[in-house]
């Protein structure tokens, strides 16, 4: 199964000792990310290769590991490089690693896995290991493993079978392997992929049956037409259709009025609010040219009190939607109390032709890194690990800003110790571009508010996020002035971190 990405991590982030115990210089906190990126980077270039990757898993595992063994141990570590490597060329420098581990605490978005992250762990990793597996345990040599020979491999019990097992055949292949593994880096990560990637003979058969509601005349394709006869059969409300066609678009990933069952399957995968279903401009324009229609019944390119109370959205109120208070409504209020309802199903993502409705921020990439773009600019932030039965370990980093251009910048980040003396590990030197990436994907139960907060470095307005999973609750104080500059950071759980801005040097 897939390999349990983190581990070599946590392990290292969280489990260090502070320092040698006779060690006659004061002591002060190791830097454990440092020590580990130096750990992978086997020939000190400052840069880490899937080759490098490969030995320190290969090690981790030990000399009498087996070959499925060395290679499951791999592949938890070269997830962890893969999704690190920001620039996709294939290497981890110990800035983005820092970076990865930071997103990897952080827990506010879910980290992504582009195509070509993919393509590396399926060529690098995947491929090799089910080799193995057929070479181990296909004792008949067909290319495939039975019932009896899959169990045989000691990971693999009943349960686990049926879920390998999709199509139901009895035997086991790399493809309908393969398929298993996407998914569960799907459930895992957000995983960029399209229908073509998928296999219709791997999706499962309680979403095929599900489809066969939508696709009517057993086509293959579930057109909008039949989609609408589904829906208006279920509920004639054309309230209900408006959701229903919404779905609809937001499934036709091609644009093309229709959906494949690889769409729909898809679409099934995503389950929000964990991972939201998207909509573009040109849906949002069609959603609206149907509601419109049904709402601006006098056409007057304006829907008034009267018209609203005939076809209200749910339980949006005319008052609440009319946001600028002329008493009525227009296409893009409308849109927006419709986004407001499908919060957690649904992202707007905006082309550039107009603002998100669920990220309503404009700025171009320059306006988001503003943070970099004056030379001589500094901030020191200070960060507080608590870990049962430990000392708490405080250490500091300081950022300047040593270069910046008109699309980028290059800053330094250097370790301080508890004492703000420098410790051993080197200043990490970098270059940012000002590129403003896709929106991050906030977890189910994250809470964003605004406030204005008091730390050593001065008083900051604050956007503030807050999220709870897994017994942590992590609370981020971010600027609003500067999106980079993270204000304040309260991790609590099994090993507590706190972080405050203790300096900026505007």
């Amino acid at each position: 199964m897939i390999a349990k990405a983190y581990l070599c991590l946590a392990t290292v982030v969280l489990c260090s000792a502070l320092c040698a115990q006779d060690d006659p210089e004061p002591p002060q906190p190791v830097d454990q990310i440092g020590e580990y990126f130096a750990k992978l980077d086997a020939d000190k270039d400052g840069k880490v290769t899937v080759d490098e990757v490969h030995a320190t898993a290969e090690a981790q595992a030990g000399a009498e590991a087996t070959t499925l063994a060395k290679l499951t141990s791999f592949g938890s570590y070269l997830v962890d490089h893969v999704i690190a490597d920001q620039d996709d060329d294939g290497l981890v420098t110990e800035m983005e690693l820092r970076q990865y581990i930071s997103d990897l605490n952080a827990k506010t978005r879910r980290l992504r896995v582009s195509r070509k992250d993919f393509a590396v762990l399926e060529k690098e990793y995947l491929d090799a290991y089910i080799a193995e597996s057929l070479n181990v345990y296909d004792k008949d040599k067909d290319g495939y493993l039975s019932r009896t020979e899959a169990l045989a491999n000691k990971e693999i019990n009943e349960a686990g079978w049926v879920e390998l097992d999709i199509d139901g055949d009895g035997r086991l292949g790399g493809e309908e392997y393969k398929h298993v593994y996407r998914g569960l880096v799907r459930a895992a990560y957000s995983l960029e992929e399209s229908p073509s990637d998928i296999n219709p003979r791997y999706v499962p058969a309680n979403v095929k049956q599900e489809f066969a509601g939508l696709d009517t005349n057993g086509d293959g394709e579930a057109t909008l037409a039949e989609v609408e006869f589904v829906s208006k059969n279920a509920n004639s409300a054309k309230q209900y259709w408006w959701g229903a066609f919404v779905r609809f678009l937001a499934m036709d990933t091609t644009g093309d009025s229709k959906v494949l069952l690889t769409e729909y399957f898809l679409f099934s995968e995503d389950v929000p609010p964990a991972a939201k279903h998207k909509l573009f401009p040109d849906d949002k324009a069609a959603a609206m040219d149907l509601i419109w229609a049904d709402l601006d019944t006098d056409k007057d390119a304006a829907v008034s009190k009267d018209e609203y109370a005939a076809l209200p959205l749910d339980t949006s109120k005319f008052d609440d939607i009319d946001k600028d208070k002329n008493n009525k409504l227009s296409k893009d209020e409308v849109w927006n109390a419709l986004m407001a309802m499908f919060a957690t199903t649904y992202e707007y993502v905006d082309d550039g032709s107009g603002k998100t409705v669920e990220d309503p921020d404009p700025r171009t990439g320059k306006e988001l890194f503003a943070l970099y773009t004056k030379v001589g600019r500094s901030w020191t932030v200070k960060y507080t690990t608590t870990i049962e039965g430990m000392e708490p370990i405080v250490q500091y980093t300081k950022t300047e800003v040593l270069e910046a251009g008109p699309t980028w910048a290059k800053i330094r980040i250097t370790t301080l110790n508890a004492d703000k003396q420098r410790t051993p590990a080197k200043p990490l030197e970098s270059r940012i571009e000002f590129k403003s990436g896709e929106a991050g994907e906030r977890d189910n139960i994250a809470k964003i508010t605004e406030e204005t907060i008091k730390v050593e470095a001065g008083e900051f307005e604050c956007s503030v996020v807050s999220v709870q999973s897994d017994g942590e609750k992590t609370t981020m104080w971010i600027s609003k002035k500067y999106p980079q500059l993270t204000i304040k950071l309260s991790i609590s759980g099994v090993a507590g971190t706190d972080a405050e801005l203790v300096e900026f040097v505007e």
